[in-house]
């Protein structure tokens, strides 16, 4: 029981003195730093309270082992004594590195609420309200760059259909007047064809009728059939010239090639607008690209 009671004994003096020096170093010291005088001087009395409390408990507990062995009540009254006649009077040298650890802890714990958030009293809030706003403000700087883009390739997509369309379109018109020209010179072959065909039937008939005859043929059986052949041209009047509708092709390609370079370079600048922003927001002395 005894030693169950000291175990929490030390426990209790021992949370006392981590969490009263981190509650200093958190709270009571960085007020030192505040533009009120008065905070400022409720900082340094907090750094002499601290440093006198740390001082005066890890004595305490470094004189209370040296009177505990040996007694079993009366042990905290001995220890008040002693620390109001002889506080720096330690019997053992365990009781000095028993002192030097607990100042030690008591140290670590007060530097690590010290540095807990930003010295200066409620920076670290205005800090970490900062560091939000940063976080949403590149989420949606991404979104917009991201539907900014999205915005190009459509824009860019669209544009290089309406060239691959207007290059087969192209390239449909010239096979048209290929196959048209084709089909005139078979329509003029066809009519020749015809005209040998004939001549050649009359020639038949003719030296049939001649062997037939009693008498000298006509004239006319000396003179070749002549087909009435219709003319058929290739451009129909009033038609776009080849070359025109060539001509106008080239043209939209270049319009077309020319937007697709102003969309690029209005991306470029948009980006370029958005790194101003960050250039206003960027803290001051930070590195480029941060």
């Amino acid at each position: 029981m005894v030693a169950d009671g000291e175990h929490s004994e030390a426990f209790g003096f021992a949370f006392l003195n981590i969490a009263t020096a981190w509650f200093f170093g958190r709270l009571g010291v960085p007020e030192i730093g505040h533009k009120s005088k008065f905070r400022a001087f409720v900082g340094i009395n907090s750094l002499v309270i601290y440093f006198a409390f740390t001082v005066v408990l890890n004595l305490a507990l470094a004189h209370y082992r040296d009177v505990a062995e040996g007694l079993t009540t009366g042990g905290g009254l001995i220890v008040m004594e002693r620390l109001l006649a002889r506080p720096f009077h330690l019997d053992d040298i365990m009781s000095w590195i028993l002192f030097g650890v607990g100042a030690a802890f008591s140290l670590i714990a007060f530097l690590d609420g010290f540095f807990w958030t930003d010295p200066y009293p409620q920076y670290g809030a205005v800090q970490r309200r900062l560091e939000k706003r940063r976080v949403v403000y590149a989420e949606t700087k991404k979104k917009l760059v991201d539907d900014l883009n999205d915005v190009r390739e459509n824009y860019c997509d669209q544009i290089d259909e309406i060239s691959r369309d207007l290059s087969d379109r192209r390239g449909e018109f010239d096979a048209i007047l290929s196959h048209r020209s084709r089909l005139v010179r078979l329509f003029d072959q066809h009519q020749s064809h015809l005209e040998v065909s004939c001549n050649s039937l009359l020639n038949i008939y003719r030296e049939a009728n001649r062997r037939a005859r009693s008498n000298r043929a006509p004239k006319r059986f000396s003179s070749p059939y002549k087909i009435d052949r219709v003319q058929v041209a290739a451009n129909v009047e009033g038609e776009r010239r080849p070359e025109e509708i060539r001509r106008w092709v080239a043209d939209a390609h270049e319009m077309l090639s020319h937007e697709n370079k102003t969309i690029h370079e209005e991306f470029e600048t948009a980006l370029e607008n958005y790194e101003q922003l960050d250039d206003l927001i960027k803290p001051s002395g930070a590195p480029n690209g941060s």
